[in-house]
């Protein structure tokens, strides 16, 4: 007998139960091999190898720091790191970055202060505030009903 949609399909000379021919069986290479265009969730073996990436991108970034600055602004970044970490990572990202134009020697503890004050002036300046604009709608005291002359 089959379903509904094959007997309307025989009538109209069409199977559509049957996958097209180019269609990609479940068995297909493409879908099971993870990374190719199969969709899902990463296997374990990537997330491994993608943690492994990330510890050896933060390795290199840590020996670039240790190249460009004195023992005293690195112990400064990293106590700013313990209180505000996306401060200190915003001083290193900016620190990397003129170190990849090119510096002829380390940056001192007094440029890093230099440079936190500077972000901290633009940073100041980009600040969003909060106005509180209170109104009383349903308390205000002209709408109130005279209640002793009754």
């Amino acid at each position: 007998m089959g379903c509904s949609i094959c007997r309307n399909a025989k009538e109209n000379q069409k199977n559509f139960c049957q996958p097209p021919p180019n269609f990609a069986s479940s068995s297909s290479p493409a879908i099971m091999q993870p990374g190719l265009g199969g969709g899902g969730m990463p296997t374990q073996q990537q997330i491994m190898e993608a943690k492994q990436k990330e510890a050896q991108q933060e390795e290199m970034r840590s020996e670039l720091l240790k190249k460009i600055l004195t023992a005293d602004a690195q112990e400064r970044i990293k106590r700013i790191g313990i209180v505000k970490p996306e401060k200190a990572r915003q001083v290193e990202d900016h620190l990397l970055a003129q170190a990849k134009n090119g510096i002829k020697q380390p940056y001192t503890e007094d440029q890093v202060k230099g440079l936190l004050e500077s972000l901290a002036d633009h940073g100041a300046s980009t600040k969003a505030t909060i106005q509180f604009d209170r109104r009383r709608f349903g308390d205000d005291s002209d709408s109130d009903i005279d209640l002793e002359g009754l």
